[in-house]
């Protein structure tokens, strides 16, 4: 078993020829098969083997040629049609030659021929006929296939001669065969690995083309030079354009650069590295607009090491830009914040120490004015120092104003009338040199701002740009309705709603970026020494920050400067808590006052003044006491407080105070603003006292408030 295993291993396995090469052999095999039937014919009738006998002897063969030419849903009737057709040729050649030798090479001929099919049947059928036709008809009528005397007198002999020819030929086409399907095979295999191949790279190709059409990256390749060899369409979106090939027909990827030098800049990163990761730039859309854009790219190299293109991705990072921006403004605002109300706190605390002290230095002086005649020299003196306190006070005003502490009486009002009658002061105080221009819109909003405050913002803005113009230029004063849906970002957030905008455009110097950033701060100037307070512009903004307004800059040197002052529209009407001036009650009076003041300087002047003016006056410059001072025997008619005072306020000692005689009238001192009450807890029948102050406002305050408590009773 192991033999005839090992030998049909090497055996042809047949039937194995894929059906176009098969249908072209046997087409070829049943046109051999016809040319035989007219060429036999000929020969039959030339031999004299009568007509009809070679008419009927050629029909058989004519009958395996229609046989052979009709489907079949097996292939191996019509190769068996035609392989006993030729064979049948080859015994009737034979026949007709009268045995002629040489004739039997027809039967190795065709045999060879049908060989060709490689299918077991026909080779089978050709094999049996040759034997069949060489030993039972040789050997029983050995005359009509053998035209020798040799084989007719010894038939059997040429039988098995012939046997061995055919057994050799045999082999040798077993052999041939086999190899034939061996090289078939490998053909077949390398055939279909070549297939497979073409087929995945077809669909690696398919899926690199749905990643590249897809992806949400721009992908590109590009030559040294710049020219865009492709590009996807992620990309020809990212820079505005409908396809791809519009991006390719646009020219060279350095026309899409907002700055030429990164183009340069990006090509010695890929020199030196051979690749370049997140470069960060700014690219022009088709349209004109402006992207930030990240590329990540390597470099194409030819086989002598140069680079010859760029391969890359870009991602379009520019709201990524923008919220870095954003919270870098955030965070600017926010110091900015931070460190201009620090800087109010620490404006607002030496504001209160300075009106103390003001109010000492103004009062004593004009005790020492009593009595002196207006020629006496140190009437002179005292006045200046009276002056020099006043300017003092004004100087304290403007730090509260930056602090946004100090008394305010706001109203709703139009501002471009308070605009125009500034106006007339500022064409004279500008000077020829400097042209005032006024747009003022006529349908203007109302906002609700203090008339005094007002009008000191359009002077500083206007005084701060003529000091940028020192050689002349246009003032321009502006004022529009703006409405605004989403909130400005600059040196203040301007939050959406419905404003009047206040423009002071100039042509002066301008100003660098590093003296933008402390225009604002108080005592910052970029004037002489002596020649500025350094508060104007400081002032100007805590006006602005007191009205919930915003004001933003725009400067650039040797072009100008522009403030923008964003005012609130339609503001609710605003009632001032000022007292009224109608009453004033006599000078003097026969109360008594509880007086409580935590500066000694200012308690011994206080009750110098109230003594002075015929009141009794207990003092003392502390809470506690005060407290005790209540609880005791000593009656009072009102309490004099300051307002802020170290441990309990001014407020919360009144309230003590008001549970005990809820009709006590209480005066408040204080070097800060009425804003303070709000902020320490207000109370009724109340007065407010603001320092510096003269004795006669000390004194009409007092009365005023006694006055309250009578006509109240």
């Amino acid at each position: 078993m192991n033999v005839v295993a090992s030998v049909l291993r090497y055996l042809p396995k047949g039937g194995s020829l894929p059906l176009d090469v098969w249908q072209k052999r046997h087409r070829a095999m049943v046109t051999l098969l016809w040319l035989h039937v007219p060429s036999l014919f000929i020969v039959g009738v030339v031999t004299n083997h009568g007509t009809l006998h070679v008419l009927m002897e050629c029909s058989i063969l004519a009958a395996c040629g229609l046989i052979a030419m009709r489907e079949w849903p097996r292939r191996d009737i019509p190769m068996v049609a035609t392989t006993f057709g030729l064979l049948t040729a080859s015994a009737l050649l034979v026949h007709f030659s009268g045995g002629v030798i040489e004739m039997h090479f027809h039967f190795f001929v065709i045999v060879a021929a049908v060989t060709l099919y490689q299918a077991w049947v026909p080779f089978i059928v050709a094999i049996g006929y040759v034997v069949g036709q060489h030993t039972i008809i040789g050997v029983l009528d050995p005359s009509s296939v053998y035209n020798h005397p040799a084989a007719v007198a010894n038939p059997g002999k040429w039988a098995f001669v012939h046997g061995l020819f055919i057994l050799g030929e045999s082999v040798t086409l077993l052999i041939a065969w086999r190899l034939n399907e061996d090289a078939r095979g490998a053909a077949e295999t390398a055939y279909q690995k070549r297939l497979q191949e073409e087929e995945a790279r077809r669909e690696a190709q398919e899926h690199y083309r749905l990643i590249f059409d897809n992806a949400l990256e721009g992908i590109y390749e590009c030559t040294i030079e710049g020219s865009i060899v492709t590009a996807n369409p992620a990309l020809a979106r990212i820079l505005g354009f409908e396809t791809p090939h519009h991006l390719i027909e646009s020219g060279p990827i350095m026309n899409r650069y907002a700055d030429p030098a990164d183009r340069p800049r990006f090509l010695g990163l890929l020199e030196r590295d051979g690749s370049v990761s997140g470069f960060e730039f700014q690219a022009r859309r088709a349209d004109g607009s402006i992207v930030w854009l990240s590329n990540t790219a390597s470099a194409v190299l030819d086989d002598d090491g140069s680079i010859i293109g760029v391969q890359g991705m870009v991602d379009d990072i520019t709201e990524r830009k923008e919220a870095e921006e954003s919270r870098v403004q955030l965070e600017s605002q926010l110091r900015h914040a931070q460190k201009m109300d620090a800087l109010g706190q620490l404006a607002g605390g030496v504001a209160h120490d300075f009106n103390n002290l003001l109010f000492v230095i103004q009062n004593y002086a004009r005790f020492g004015m009593e009595g002196l005649a207006e020629d006496d020299p140190r009437a002179e003196d005292l006045t200046e120092v009276l002056n020099a306190s006043q300017r003092g006070a004004d100087l304290v005003r403007q730090l509260l104003a930056f602090s946004r502490k100090d008394d305010i009486s706001p109203e709703v009002l139009d501002i471009n009338e308070a605009i125009t009658e500034t106006g007339k002061i500022l064409r004279r105080t500008l000077g020829e040199h400097i042209e005032l221009e006024l747009e003022l819109d006529p349908d203007l909003h109302l906002v609700e701002i203090d008339a005094g405050h007002l009008q000191q913002v359009v002077m500083n803005l206007a005084i701060n740009a003529q000091d940028a113009m020192p050689r002349g230029g246009r003032l321009s004063i502006s004022t529009t309705n703006v409405a605004i849906d989403d909130p400005l970002t600059n040196a203040q957030t301007v939050a959406a709603g419905d404003y009047v905008l206040l423009c002071f455009r100039d042509t002066g110097t301008g100003m660098e970026a590093g003296v933008v950033e402390h225009i604002f701060e108080p005592f910052f100037t970029t004037k002489e020494v002596g020649e500025g307070t350094g508060l104007g512009l400081a002032t100007v903004y805590g006006i602005v920050e007191q009205c919930d307004g915003s004001i933003t800059v725009d400067s650039e040197p040797g072009v100008g400067t522009e403030f923008k002052i964003y005012l609130p529209a339609n503001a609710a009407t605003f009632v001032s808590s000022r007292p009224s001036q109608e009453m004033r009650p006599a000078a003097t009076g026969s109360a008594t006052v509880l007086v409580v003041e935590d500066d000694a300087s200012v308690l011994q002047l206080i009750r110098r003044i109230l003594s002075g003016s015929g009141f009794e006056v207990l003092s003392t410059g502390s809470v506690d006491e005060a407290l005790a001072l209540m609880a005791g025997d000593d009656p009072f008619d009102l309490l004099l407080t300051d307002l802020v005072m170290p441990g309990t306020s001014g407020v919360e000692l009144a309230d003590q105070a008001k549970s005990l005689r809820p009709d006590l009238p209480v005066v408040f001192m204080s070097g800060y603003s009425t804003d303070v009450l709000t902020r320490h807890g207000a109370v009724d029948n109340v007065e407010l006292l603001m320092k510096p102050f003269s004795s006669t406002d000390l004194i009409d305050h007092v009365h005023r408030a006694l006055l309250r408590e009578n006509t109240a009773a």
